[in-house]
């Protein structure tokens, strides 16, 4: 568990969130005591075995004992651009020429993107048999603070969006769980509840397969949820399925997909923010007069990012000032899944060595602090005061027509907060950098 702080100097009683709420040691350890009981309580737990191979024990998952702060205008901003952002990424998604030439750059460094693309070549030369796709969507922001143009003393907050996630999403219901119990740590100390906005991330999941399942429109359709990772694997769950229901259950590949094969091309980090924020590019996703007032709201949310494939003189001196002040920056490889950054010493190096091609795999970006008590499983000290950064992900779901760029549904409800420490390069909660929150919006 991680009791935080965070160092927005914009904020005033939330500022020294701990300093506010905790007495003195005796009151912080009576706090943590009850905040892990409630988190077994309420399922805030995963397995203790790490090998998954034992069901008879669990532990808490690693959680904030306070929200952090968060402001408000901020929040809702992530929350109401969430439906255009899911339009934006349906309609890529549905581009073949654009996708194709958007990482050919990447593919030829990449086998895996170089694969990948291979597939979607042929995929696309036949005609589609299920046009349905249902995409069910996390986008994640951080607010990046910067000097307000009026006064050096005054903070601007602004929500610059981290990636778009499409298709195997998790979190959900750990989310739910921390809001109820970062509610009832603050009723506690004496906090309204109703600063922690409600939550409702794993509802909206539902809701989006339901919604997808009755768009099918077979009244006897199942779902089948797997968590084999291998087609051969899911070939032989097709032989077992048959084999239990005596050959009654017949598979044919014609279900309707968690997102299609160029979701998935489209999820990638060249186009998060990066491709995307090339000149006319959204105007080019968002032709219609109404979307006018989206595309800038979406372009607002991009952060710095440099595509390095280039060699041109811009290119080359962003290149070198990243090698001097490496500090500034996180490369970023445009196939990962929030792990395998470079960051300070290990981006000059490898800014240094990368040819062409290598460099053109990787994306050059600007990361965009505050301060939190943290409690974690096993810890020998329970609690731990550090300087954080908090990560917002909202959740939502889009139902479309491939063929005719249809949208049946397109909604958005539920988020997820995750912090980390301010010195952590990696914010994964399961890989141990990271931690679950709730914001307490201001």
């Amino acid at each position: 568990m991680v009791i935080g702080t965070h160092l927005n100097n914009g904020t005033t009683d939330v500022k020294n969130i701990v300093e506010t709420f905790v007495q003195d040691d005796t009151d912080l350890n009576e706090l943590v005591d009850d905040a892990i009981i409630l988190a077994h309580y309420i399922g805030m737990v995963t397995r203790a075995d790490k090998t998954k191979t034992r069901i008879d024990s669990c532990v808490f998952v690693p959680f904030t004992l306070f929200p952090s702060p968060f402001p408000r205008q901020i929040f809702i901003e992530a929350f109401e651009i969430q439906k255009a952002m899911q339009l934006l990424y349906f309609r890529v998604s549905n581009d073949f020429e654009f996708l194709i030439k958007t990482l050919e750059p990447v593919a030829s460094t990449n086998k895996f993107v170089s694969h990948q693309l291979k597939l979607y070549r042929a995929v696309q030369s036949q005609p589609i048999r299920q046009p349905l796709t249902l995409h069910i969507t996390r986008s994640d922001y951080m607010c990046h603070v910067s000097k307000s143009n009026e006064s050096e003393h005054e903070e601007e907050y602004q929500l610059k969006q981290v990636e778009m996630n499409i298709g195997q999403l998790g979190g959900n219901s750990i989310s739910n769980r921390s809001t109820i119990l970062h509610r009832q740590m603050l009723e506690k100390v004496g906090v309204d509840p109703a600063i922690v906005p409600d939550n409702d991330a794993d509802g909206i999941m539902a809701q989006g397969l339901y919604q997808a399942w009755k768009a099918f429109g077979v009244d006897d359709a199942v779902f089948i949820i797997s968590r084999k990772f291998h087609d051969i694997e899911f070939f032989q769950l097709k032989i077992r399925l048959k084999q239990f229901s005596e050959n009654k259950i017949k598979i044919v590949r014609l279900s309707l997909k968690d997102c299609i094969f160029g979701t998935e091309l489209a999820s990638k980090k060249k186009f998060n923010s990066q491709a995307l924020s090339e000149p006319g590019v959204l105007e080019y996703f968002f032709p219609e007069p109404e979307y006018a007032q989206k595309v800038k709201n979406i372009r607002k949310t991009f952060a710095k990012m440099w595509s390095l494939e280039q060699e041109d003189d811009e290119i080359m001196k962003i290149i070198n000032y990243a090698i001097e002040n490496p500090g500034n920056y996180v490369l970023k490889p445009c196939e990962e899944g929030g792990v395998n950054n470079f960051w300070d010493e290990e981006i000059a190096e490898n800014l240094r060595i990368f040819n062409t091609e290598e460099r053109a795999a990787h994306i050059l970006m600007e990361p965009c602090c505050e301060e939190f008590l943290g409690v974690r499983p096993n810890d020998e000290a329970n609690a731990q005061l550090s300087n954080i950064v908090s990560e917002l992900g909202i959740y939502g779901y889009l139902l479309g027509n491939s063929s005719n760029m249809a949208v049946l549904r397109n909604e958005r409800n539920g988020y997820m907060l995750r912090s980390k420490r301010e010195d952590a390069t990696e914010g994964g909660i399961h890989a141990g950098g990271g931690v679950h929150d709730s914001p307490y919006l201001f």
